[in-house]
């Protein structure tokens, strides 16, 4: 398969014959495309949205704790948390958030987001604009809640 993959992209086979799922559950993104224009595209993407530099930056820094896991993990539990979608900075997060990769949680429930310059928030919000510019393509985030058109949404201890 990995061979068969390449052949295609040597080729620069249209998206519609390399991933033919992917342009018919995105037509309207995807189709006329080809693969090396779609590889180009999310390559550019990444590299000038400086997704490398945020994800080293969100592990430099640590989250300050404010409570304990296990009572951050109560209040979730029993519903009584907000679900932010912005103004993430000083809010005490009531759920882990692991991006994968690597797979390392970047906070703990009870830890407060640093401050809305931070890498960590550039991060989330980064990923969530990438997401929407390529549907299929969406960052693995657990303990965001991903809306149906998209946004982002962390469940936040109530202030």
């Amino acid at each position: 398969m990995p061979s068969q993959f390449k052949r295609l992209y040597d080729r620069d086979a249209p998206l519609s014959e390399a991933l033919p799922r992917l342009v018919a559950e995105h037509a309207e993104r995807y189709r006329g495309m080809s693969l090396v224009a779609l590889a180009d595209e999310l390559q550019d993407a990444m590299c000038k949205s400086g997704m490398t530099e945020l994800t080293e930056g969100m592990y430099a820094q640590l989250p300050e704790p404010v409570t304990a896991p296990a009572t951050a993990y109560e209040q979730l539990v029993e519903g009584t948390i907000e679900l932010v979608v912005d103004q993430l900075a000083g809010r005490v997060s009531a759920a882990m958030v692991v991006p994968y990769p690597p797979g390392i949680p970047v906070i703990m429930p009870g830890e407060r987001f640093p401050h809305a310059g931070s890498a960590l928030i550039r991060y989330l919000t980064t990923s969530q604009e990438l997401d929407a510019r390529f549907p299929a393509f969406e960052t693995e985030i657990h303990g965001i809640d991903v809306q149906p058109d998209g946004s982002y949404r962390v469940p936040c201890l109530v202030d």
